[in-house]
């Protein structure tokens, strides 16, 4: 639900500015800030990563098991991301001309590895990816192949683990540049440019993830019902007045991510002692949300040059044109977690681990 959740605030959040009106700027005013989605996203990651890791114990060999693992992340994430990366360009290009663009190959080739396109650019963007919202995967992968790295170690994972973040957020900013920033927007100018990206401080949202799943595996707490409406009031205030008020706006742990942490740490505590009832509809939400996350710019792109191109331009820029994207991204999500998702990758991981 979540997930879903964090997939239609981004979404939205792109083409916000389709919500206002002469008098009221509605988009800015409700999804100025919804880019948040992607520290609830981060979060839950981490969260996940431990789930998948601690809730069965593996039998398999350190090796095999660090294999499994990055198989199953890398056969869910590289079928959906190169096709969306591929299906915008031929879009945006109207066919393959793309192709014999030097730019745009170099785009290509920096996402498909997960590089960002410009390490001089802003950070924790750094010029964000051939679909914009790929920068959050360049974090993704290699928060996976850092976990990938860990689990050779065995039981000795977590330690290690830990000691490869001390000296990336803390050692190496320290050494090199001396200070240590837990602000995602600080940029240390490394002259090693993916140097910047693997101690970027946006990573702590990685670790309290994981350090929610930690305590969720191993230490659940059980409290009274009151205890979680103090909190649930407390923590959705707190995000209403970040995402409403702009309050201290930004992605990590010095802005967005803690309300969220203490928020999705709410939510799962209580669902786990009492229940709970989701709506279907949410479930779907989070069901396609991957996918709706990495096909809404492509959508979005799409409607536009239709409108434009069909007599419906004055539509553009208006809550129509954001319905009929939304809509239109949706249905796309729909068909690709069920095709790419779901069989396609399915297919790949049965091949690829024996």
């Amino acid at each position: 639900m979540l997930r879903g959740i964090a997939a239609v605030m981004v979404m939205i959040f792109h083409k916000r500015e389709s919500l206002n009106t002469a008098s009221v700027p509605f988009g800015e005013l409700f999804f100025g800030a919804a880019a948040m989605g992607v520290d609830l996203f981060f979060i839950i990651s981490g969260f996940i990563m431990v789930m998948v890791t601690e809730r069965k114990p593996s039998k398999l060999a350190p090796g095999k098991t660090a294999w499994h693992f990055f198989v199953n992340r890398v056969t869910r994430i590289l079928p959906l991301y190169y096709f969306s990366i591929l299906l915008f360009y031929a879009l945006a290009w109207h066919g393959t001309a793309f192709l014999h663009d030097a730019k745009s190959l170099e785009n290509i080739g920096k996402s498909f590895v997960f590089v960002p396109v410009d390490f001089l650019k802003v950070a924790p963007f750094y010029g964000y990816a051939a679909v914009t919202v790929g920068w959050t995967l360049n974090y993704e992968m290699f928060f996976y192949l850092l976990l990938t790295v860990c689990l050779l170690f065995g039981k000795y994972r977590y330690t290690v683990f830990a000691s490869v973040i001390l000296v990336l957020l803390f050692l190496v900013p320290f050494a090199f540049k001396g200070n240590i920033s837990l602000d995602a927007h600080h940029h240390y100018h490394f002259a090693l440019g993916y140097l910047n990206l693997m101690t970027n401080p946006i990573i702590w949202d990685f670790i309290l993830g994981m350090l929610l799943g930690a305590w969720f595996v191993y230490r659940k707490p059980h409290w009274d019902k009151k205890v979680y409406w103090v909190l649930l009031s407390v923590f959705s205030v707190w995000v209403a007045v970040n995402l409403l008020a702009k309050w201290n706006g930004g992605h990590g742990v010095t802005h967005w991510a803690l309300p969220l942490l203490g928020l999705v740490a709410t939510l799962v505590f209580y669902e786990n002692q009492y229940g709970g009832c989701i709506p279907k509809w949410l479930l779907f939400f989070g069901k396609i949300s991957f996918s709706l996350y990495l096909l809404h710019p492509v959508a979005q792109y799409e409607t536009q040059y239709l409108f434009n191109n069909y007599g419906l331009g004055k539509w553009n820029g208006t809550p129509v044109y954001i319905l009929t994207s939304s809509i239109l991204a949706i249905a796309a999500a729909t068909v690709t977690q069920y095709l790419i998702e779901n069989h396609f990758s399915n297919f790949l991981k049965k091949r690829t681990i024996k």
